[in-house]
């Protein structure tokens, strides 16, 4: 894809992911953690984790990419 739009919940946090990240801000909710984080290479994007997950900020985590949360452009 040349172009994707994504929504928070396509980027998850994965021990297995393939991405490297550092969190930025972790933010609760009811239902999910909400995340920021600084994804190596692609700079700063939304991602989720579950609840109850200890995302802080400074943490370095994996990520992973829920290809059904994807929207390609164009």
């Amino acid at each position: 894809w040349a172009e994707v739009a994504l929504r928070r919940s396509a980027l998850q946090l994965d021990p297995a992911g393939p991405l490297a990240a550092v969190v930025v801000s972790a933010r609760v909710s009811p239902e999910q953690v909400r995340l920021v984080l600084d994804v190596e290479g692609l700079g700063r994007l939304a991602a989720v984790a579950d609840p109850g997950h200890p995302a802080r900020a400074g943490e370095q985590v994996r990520v992973g990419v829920r290809t059904d949360r994807l929207a390609t452009l164009g």
